[in-house]
């Protein structure tokens, strides 16, 4: 009796111990938890979580958030989408889809007094398409004339340029202006001359008579004499104004292939107690049937010879 309790003992201690070390090997094969497992999910549901997110963003939250490097629009936009060019009684303005303003100054920005083009085909270019880049957008913004109408600008379908001004003269380069552009010229000589296209808004066509009457109405104490040319005559009328500076106008006009050319010259002295200097002068000149007006500032003489090819329209 008493073997059998020993026996029955032992095998009740041999199955607890079988069945400890089978627990053991089980507990062992399980992957353990992480200590917390909210902070590690796997990849796909990392992914998940990641699109949800950026779906819950509206799509103008994550263009705001890209910080803005440049003062003008992306020059890879559609142009059509930046700047839109229309005429008001006949004045040209452009305005820009980021508005007209520069809202936004960086120290030590070159700011140029206009845009420089070194070829009559790459200022057409950039005025026919209105491809401007970030910096020539800049000088428009900061420098131009605006209004409640834009940006005052220039026709781009209709341009023109001297033509066939004479050997002694080396085109340097073109400006574009508010409502303007000029070229620049250097002669022989090492003189500039610098002629500028304007808007002619004016419906009526000033003639001599008309362009003497309005100048030299309102001068005191004026002069008036004449010098003849070969086919056409000058008339001049000299003043002095009350600070005693001293004038003189003189005035003519041409006709080249049926196209009336009125001329006004204009001199200045440097002081009261100096004359006008005749190699340094301002010639402004109005063209009948032509949509633009010229101004031209020269230290060389300016006749009806250079005038005739300073026009050609490349519509």
């Amino acid at each position: 009796m008493l073997k059998n309790k020993t026996f029955s003992f032992f095998v009740l201690i041999a199955i607890v111990i079988l069945f400890s070390i089978v627990l053991i090997f089980f507990l062992a094969s399980k992957k353990p938890l992480p200590d917390n497992p909210e902070s590690e999910p796997d990849n796909a549901t990392s992914s998940v979580i990641e699109e949800s997110a950026k779906e819950s963003i509206p799509e103008e939250s994550l263009e705001e958030s890209i910080p803005e490097e440049s003062l003008v629009s992306d020059v890879s936009e559609e142009l059509s989408d930046r700047i839109v060019l229309s005429e008001v009684d006949g004045s040209f303005y452009i305005n820009f889809k980021d508005g007209n303003d520069v809202e936004i100054i960086y120290p030590n920005f070159p700011v140029a007094a206009s845009p420089e083009y070194k070829s009559f085909d790459e200022f057409k270019t950039k005025l026919k398409k209105l491809d401007f880049n970030k910096d020539e957008i800049y000088t428009i913004k900061a420098s131009f004339e605006k209004s409640k109408n834009g940006i005052l600008f220039i026709n781009p379908d209709k341009i023109y340029y001297p033509k066939c001004l004479s050997d002694e003269f080396s085109f340097r380069n073109i400006s574009l202006g508010s409502g303007w552009y000029s070229f620049r010229y250097l002669s022989n000589d090492q003189k500039l001359i610098d002629i500028f296209y304007s808007d002619k808004n004016e419906t009526h066509f000033e003639s001599l008579e008309e362009k003497i009457k309005r100048v030299t109405s309102s001068k005191p104490k004026k002069t008036k004499t004449t010098e003849e040319f070969e086919g056409y005559q000058k008339i001049v009328y000299s003043f002095t104004s009350e600070t005693g500076i001293k004038f003189v106008h003189k005035f003519w006009t041409y006709k080249i292939n049926e196209t009336e050319y009125v001329v006004e010259e204009q001199y200045v002295s440097p002081s009261p107690s100096s004359e006008p200097d005749f190699n340094e002068g301002s010639f402004y000149v109005s063209v009948d049937n032509i949509d633009y007006n010229i101004y031209i500032y020269s230290k060389v003489h300016v006749d009806p010879e250079f005038l005739s090819g300073l026009i050609l329209d490349q519509q």
